[in-house]
């Protein structure tokens, strides 16, 4: 009796929730695998310097800082990097494709 009750309460649960899979995310135009990697290891980082600090090892949790510091660093240098290509080769196509059009 409460197992069959239990299984309508759930039933019913199920039947009034949508689920909903969210909206896709694209990736920023400048993302590449190499951005994707820095980011994964300034992460790491980040997470082994936050455990860490819990830790109140002063000599690792400094060498720690400046790993994250180095990390980060990386990886905003690596964007930086990249949307400057990216931003290059979208003026180039940009200024071909425009001057085939004034050539006609």
């Amino acid at each position: 009796m409460v197992e069959s009750f239990t299984n309508c309460i759930k039933n019913a649960q199920n039947a009034s929730l949508e689920v909903h899979a969210g909206t896709p995310r694209m990736q920023p135009y400048w993302w590449n695998e190499i951005i994707n990697r820095i980011r994964k290891e300034c992460n790491a980082a980040r997470r082994k310097l936050s455990r860490s600090r819990t830790r109140k090892n002063n000599v690792v949790t400094t060498r720690l800082e400046d790993e994250y510091t180095k990390s980060r660093k990386d990886l905003k240098e690596e964007i930086k990097k990249r949307k400057e290509k990216v931003g290059r080769t979208f003026v180039l196509n940009l200024n071909k494709t425009s001057g085939d059009k004034a050539t006609n």
